[in-house]
């Protein structure tokens, strides 16, 4: 072969060949290495990863989840927090991110959240620095969630607030108001005036209707003083039908749910809830939640 020292790639042709050679000889390029594909996410391993604020809702175990908590959402000096007894990861996550949520905007720590071990249907329940967590509810999300829909269709809790966060949410209602309500000062004062005016609303309105009982989420009694002033001598008389779909239009404006006419406390804890969750809240649920963030909101 001629020997070519320039390194310009000319064709090299074999010393005695005859003719030209079908390809020409050309220098190969080097190969480029592999380009390094980036792998899955580091999981948190150091306990300062695991209880960064930041990883609220993204934690592997529940054991992390509850370190989280522990970290974010305890007073100093507070009993901690326990999830023993709560096997669903998603669901505490959820709860997480929902204590974050609140955290974020109001002065709101607990002193412990833990698992109760009573027999009970009841998903949640809290006072002003104790969150308790049902783990009946907690590992069987399939149920949960099918109670959490039927009751915002039958309108015992508002709608938008069918999910883990939503109860989270509301229980920690009762947590910025229950110290308030319990001392009856000028915080409990505005409350108690949101909630007189929101009774006075429904009740006009049940009135022009004939309404007796709304639960249940639908007309289902009217006044036998109402009926005999219409001339209804029947339950199938049609205009019923049409007082009822008439009721629920107005009611809809303005109604919070059915339990949140229970007592001040789930007027409240709905209230926030509806806020926070809802498409279209009420008026009144609005009012109660800017009282809520005049007391307890942080100073922005």
């Amino acid at each position: 072969f001629s020997v070519c020292t320039q390194h310009c790639r000319c064709v090299l042709i074999p010393q005695g060949a005859k003719g030209k050679l079908v390809k020409p000889l050309r220098r190969k390029k080097p190969k480029r290495p592999p380009a390094k594909v980036p792998g899955p996410t580091k999981k948190p391993t150091t306990i300062r990863e695991i209880v960064d604020p930041k990883m609220a809702g993204k934690h592997k175990t529940v054991k992390q989840a509850e370190q989280w908590a522990a970290e974010n959402v305890i007073v100093p000096g507070g009993q901690g927090v326990s999830f023993e007894g709560i096997t669903d990861v998603a669901y505490v996550n959820s709860v997480n991110v929902a204590l974050k949520e609140v955290l974020e905007k109001y002065d709101l720590k607990y002193d412990t959240i833990r698992v109760w071990d009573r027999n009970s249907d009841i998903w949640a329940s809290s006072t002003h620095r104790r969150l308790s967590l049902n783990p009946r509810s907690a590992n069987n999300m399939k149920r949960l969630r099918k109670e959490l829909d039927d009751s915002v269709a039958s309108g015992f809790h508002p709608a938008g607030c069918d999910t883990v966060r939503s109860i989270i949410t509301h229980e920690s209602g009762h947590g910025l108001s229950f110290d308030a309500i319990q001392a009856k000062g000028d915080f409990y004062k505005e409350l108690l005036s949101v909630k007189l005016k929101y009774t006075r609303h429904m009740t006009r309105i049940r009135k022009k209707y004939g309404i007796m009982s709304d639960y249940g989420g639908n007309a289902q009694y009217f006044s036998n003083s109402f009926l005999q002033k219409e001339g209804v001598f029947h339950l199938k008389d049609p205009r019923i039908e049409k007082w009822k779909k008439a009721y629920r239009k107005e009611k809809k404006k303005i109604r919070i749910s059915e339990y949140g006419e229970q007592d001040m406390h789930e007027f409240v804890a709905e209230s926030f809830a509806m806020v926070t969750h809802g498409t279209s809240p009420s008026q009144y649920a609005l009012d109660v939640v800017a009282i809520l963030k005049k007391y307890k909101g942080k100073s922005s």
